[in-house]
């Protein structure tokens, strides 16, 4: 059964005037989301907190995360086979040996980002049964989160497909700074939407710079 809200502009809220379990949808002007629209819920009088949506999330550049179960990967590429996948998401295919690789959805094909091949996935079980204990789980833990941002395996064959992360690139990529050169790329981005790549190449040791903006095509590779 669906359930209707009074929708008005946030400039005629008043949240005193609403009751315990109430709430109001703005359709316009609320200044705490990022396009003017919102549901906030009373919980007490005057006591009136707005919900965060999964729009929101994306907006602000969170990532959810989704691993894939049995049937929701092609087991001969590795690559997701999920059905309407969200831009937002990062959805781990398992590989074996607790090892998981990472892909994200973009521009309308999936992009390998990485691996966990540096974190192992440790269950309650495993440290009940005194398999993983705490001195065994503290280093390698510590570890990946300190060595994990600069460290890579996986390898890009389009630079206009690597939106976040680190990745390194052969001669033959797409989209080089410098045609025909090895190097890694350091991509960042602001909810996919803006994104920045830094390239270092490996014979000429130059450090490049590009960026993309909303639907724009890229910018020209910037020496620095």
């Amino acid at each position: 059964m669906a359930v209707t809200f009074e929708s008005a502009d946030y400039n005629d809220f008043d949240p005193d005037t609403l009751l315990p379990g109430q709430a109001a949808v703005f359709s316009a002007n609320d200044p705490t989301s990022p396009d003017g629209k919102g549901l906030n819920v009373a919980f007490d009088k005057g006591n009136v907190k707005r919900l965060l949506t999964y729009d929101d999330l994306a907006s602000l550049g969170v990532w959810a995360q989704h691993f894939c179960a049995s049937g929701e990967y092609d087991a001969s590429t590795g690559k997701p086979t999920i059905a309407n996948p969200s831009t937002s998401c990062i959805y781990f295919v398992p590989v074996g040996d607790g090892v998981w690789t990472k892909w994200i959805y973009q521009g309308g094909s999936w992009v390998k980002i990485g691996s966990t091949d540096d974190i192992t996935l440790v269950t309650t079980g495993m440290i009940e049964d005194g398999a993983v204990t705490d001195a065994k789980l503290s280093q390698p833990l510590r570890d990946s989160l300190s060595q994990s941002p600069f460290k890579t395996s996986n390898f890009v064959d389009d630079l206009d497909l690597h939106t976040i992360g680190l990745s390194a690139f052969k001669s033959d990529c797409k989209h080089l700074p410098v045609a025909g050169q090895y190097g890694v790329c350091l991509a960042l981005n602001m909810s996919t939407s803006w994104v920045w790549q830094i390239a270092l190449m490996t014979e000429t040791g130059g450090m490049y710079i590009r960026r993309r903006i909303n639907t724009k095509p890229w910018s020209d590779w910037v020496q620095l």
